[in-house]
Formats: structure tokens, sequence, C-alpha cells
């Protein structure tokens, strides 16, 4: 319900609790910065949640987020700190104040130990598999909603690590960023046939004849049009969203149409 007593949309639920968390922590910040402190912004990704919706109900699911959450609360989280669900699986917990990456490590160590404690669905223990990502002002930025964006980027990243808690890294994001870039852009230049093909003389140096041509893969940068994707890099993003049998069979007919023409075009 809204103040005027309206029900408000499922979609805006979310968007309202977002908005809220979001404002909160800007406040957060802007004393933080007054008092020359920092924030820690922590982005709780259970692994659990949605699985439990689809073994249990929406209703078990519900009921171990609460649960993580109040494990959060009463055994890492201080009275000044707070926490927000900001998505299914997604927790996230501003910590302030913070003085430096190792306490904001140090508490992630804490929280990941919490959210993996021991939980019971129906008649079963289970157990979630956190990752945490971790953004700090101000060493990584001023604004709300960058610190959640990049707090989320790193616990991407985290699944991958040994410890599943990573801290934002701005090379690693741009990277991964890219990545994602490349594979959709990819998927469109396939069905649009906008990749290119060019083709470098391979030459006979006795006789300085051209005895072939090596065909060298292009996609153009969408953000230079006189530059063009690497080829190791296309085929990264071609490899990651499962395209590679498709790219090969778009190169291959396009080689060999080629060929045809230029067999045409020599008489």
């Amino acid at each position: 319900m809204n103040e005027s007593g309206a029900a408000v949309p499922a979609d805006d639920l979310g968007t309202t609790v977002l908005s809220n968390f979001l404002q909160r922590l800007d406040s957060r910040i802007e004393a933080a910065r007054a008092g020359g402190e920092g924030v820690a912004v922590l982005l709780v990704d259970c692994g659990l949640v949605d699985r439990a919706d689809a073994v249990w109900g929406f209703g078990v699911g519900n009921a171990i987020r609460s649960h993580i959450a109040a494990n959060l609360r009463e055994g890492v989280l201080r009275s000044e700190d707070f926490l927000a669900s900001v998505g299914r699986d997604d927790l996230a917990c501003v910590l302030s104040p913070v003085q430096g990456v190792d306490m904001a490590l140090l508490a992630a160590e804490k929280v990941m130990r919490a959210a993996g404690a021991l939980l019971w669905a129906s008649d079963d223990e289970v157990y979630a598999q956190p990752t945490i990502g971790v953004a700090l002002f101000p060493e990584h930025g001023d604004q709300a909603e960058l610190l959640l964006q990049y707090a989320k980027g790193a616990s991407r990243f985290a699944r991958d690590l040994p410890g599943r808690i990573a801290l934002h890294d701005a090379v690693r994001a741009e990277r991964d960023t890219a990545r994602f870039l490349d594979r959709h852009r990819l998927r469109t230049a396939i069905a649009d046939e906008k990749l290119e093909l060019l083709f470098q003389p391979q030459v006979e140096l006795r006789s300085d004849r051209v005895m072939g041509v090596e065909a060298l893969l292009a996609m153009p940068d969408a953000r230079d049009a006189m530059r063009s994707i690497p080829a190791a890099r296309l085929y990264d993003a071609a490899e990651s969203a499962g395209a590679v049998e498709t790219l090969t069979g778009s190169l291959l007919n396009r080689a060999l149409r080629n060929c045809s023409e230029f067999r045409y075009a020599a008489g």
C-alpha cells in the first residue's frame, strides 16, 4: 500500500526498496565525506534463494532470505550499519564508518561466515553459497548507485575465486564490460552480416607472384568506426555466446563467395 492507501504494483515494490536504499546510502556518503570517513558497500549474492523458490516455493525462499538477513544483522552488522534486499538473491550491506580496504575485507569475511551458516528448508539442511563484492567510498566512487553497481560486478567475479570475495577493480570491470558488449554486438553483426573479411596477399618472394591470400576477420568497433575489434576478442565473445559454429559457418560462406568473385574478376 502507498500513502494514499492504494495498492502498489509488484514491480514498483522492488523499485521503491532500491530507491530508498540508494537515498539512504547517498546520505551516509555525504556524512562520511563531511567527517573524512569511509563507507563500504558489500553486495551479498546468497546463491540459494532463487533455487529455494524453484524447489520449495517462494514462501520458503522468503524465509531463507529473512534468516540470512537476520544472521547478518545479529552477528556482523553494527548499530550504525544497515542492510537492504536489492534483488531476489542479493542483500546489500552498508558499513560506515570504515577505515580502509582491510577493514572492509575483514567485515566481508565475517559476512561470508554468517551468510553461509546452516539453514533449514522444510526438513532439509541447506547452506547458502554466497559471493560478496566490495566497493568503497572514497576509493572507488562517491555516488550510491555507482558503488552498488561496482559491488555487484565484483560479486559476479567472486564466483570464480576460492574465497568467493572480491574487491572492485576498475580494469577488470572494464574488461568484463567489454566482453559482455562484444558478445551481444557479435550476435547482431552475424545476423546483419556486418562482419568483414580482409584479405592479405601471400607473395612468393622468388617470383614476386601472389600465391594466395590470408583471410582476416574484422568487426568495426562500435565506439570507433575506424578501428576493428581484434580477432582474439571476437573469438572469445563467440565462445562465451555459444556462437562459434554460427560464426564459423558465416565466415566460411563469405570466404567461399569471395574466392568465387576473385576468380571471376581474374577472368
